[in-house]
């Protein structure tokens, strides 16, 4: 007796197991069945290249059928500016509202939205329309579940003309100097490679031509002759590439000969100065002294034409005392001489 009690304990827990199952699952499938909407989108990035046509999907499900209050919206955020989701389409009571920079070139894949499907098409893709965009989908009473998406568009564009330009240094011999190239749009980000072009056999060194190929610098180490010429940049993504070049010409160092220019040139003028001021003191010193030459005159001293007239005039007696008088005068002041 007692073995047939545990016998049949076995197949009364496996019918209870069955019960509590079939018991959960129905009230999950009724809960879900309530309350529930799911927006979805296929997986994958969104790369669109310029000037194409492409479809942003939005698909959904409902369990409720679609009432008056059923609402699609998209939104839209630049990825170039910090600004806040912009309504760009929005459908309601069976009206369509199209509005932002991009409302001339959105349409719905499926007019009225009401078919499961809220995708757009976008025509004609600009630069500017990569970003976010997110569609929602409101159905009441259906409130819980996933009922938003978003999708991050990419537009892809080949490179612009790049800028080839020096960036820092000197050309001149010896010197390291460096040159940029760069494209103001490109996506993805180009490639950028620098070749020598011209002229074409003369080729550099190995290790003194180093570039880097994502931000597009060039550098030129120990400058010689050779490496004067044209150098080329190509700018490449995936969908195209451009050019630019940049001729350049190595040279001496003419800084330097100006400098030992002006110091050779100021040595030889002070030695042209110091020598002239030179000579002209050896020439003075060459040159024969010329003597002072003066005269003692007297003050009373009379002109001989005039002693002469006098004596041949003044008789003898007046002639004699005259002499005595001059005599005297002129023995008193003989001393003071005056050279002429």
């Amino acid at each position: 007796m007692k073995f047939s009690c545990l016998e049949r304990l076995p197949s009364a827990i496996m019918v209870l197991e069955f019960k509590t199952c079939f018991f959960l699952l129905v009230i999950a499938l009724c809960f879900g069945a309530v309350l529930s909407i799911e927006v979805t989108m296929p997986s994958g990035p969104f790369l669109v290249k310029t000037g194409e046509t492409t479809i942003l999907p939005c698909l959904y499900k409902t369990t409720e059928p679609i009432s008056e209050t059923f609402v699609l919206e998209w939104k839209f955020k630049s990825e170039e500016t910090v600004t806040q989701r912009q309504t760009i389409l929005y459908y309601s009571k069976s009206n369509l509202h199209v509005q932002g920079s991009q409302k001339d070139r959105i349409m719905l894949q499926q007019n009225p939205p009401t078919s499961s499907d809220g995708s757009i098409q976008l025509q004609n893709i600009q630069p500017t329309d990569s970003g976010f965009y997110f569609c929602s989908v409101t159905n009441p009473p259906d409130f819980s579940g996933s009922n938003e998406i978003l999708i991050n568009l990419t537009v892809l564009e080949p490179p612009s003309v790049p800028v080839c330009k020096m960036a820092k240094g000197k050309l001149h011999v010896g010197n390291n100097v460096s040159m940029s190239c760069s494209s103001a749009v490109g996506r993805p980000h180009p490639d950028y490679t620098w070749t020598k072009i011209s002229p074409p056999d003369k080729d550099l060194p190995a290790g003194r031509m180093i570039q880097d190929f994502a931000t597009g610098s060039l550098l030129l180490k120990n400058l010689t002759i050779d490496f004067t010429g044209t150098y080329q940049c190509v700018a490449k993504n995936t969908l195209g590439e451009e050019t630019c070049s940049l001729s350049i010409t190595v040279s001496y160092n003419n800084e330097a000969a100006v400098i030992a220019g002006a110091v050779i040139g100021t040595i030889l003028g002070l030695l042209l100065i110091g020598g002239g001021v030179g000579y002209y003191v050896w020439y003075k010193k060459k040159q024969p002294k010329v003597p002072n030459v003066g005269y003692n005159i007297s003050e009373d001293a009379n002109a001989p034409q005039v002693n002469l007239l006098n004596e041949q005039k003044l008789p003898a007696s007046l002639h004699e005392k005259s002499n005595n008088t001059h005599n005297s005068i002129s023995t008193v002041r003989s001393e003071f001489n005056i050279l002429v």
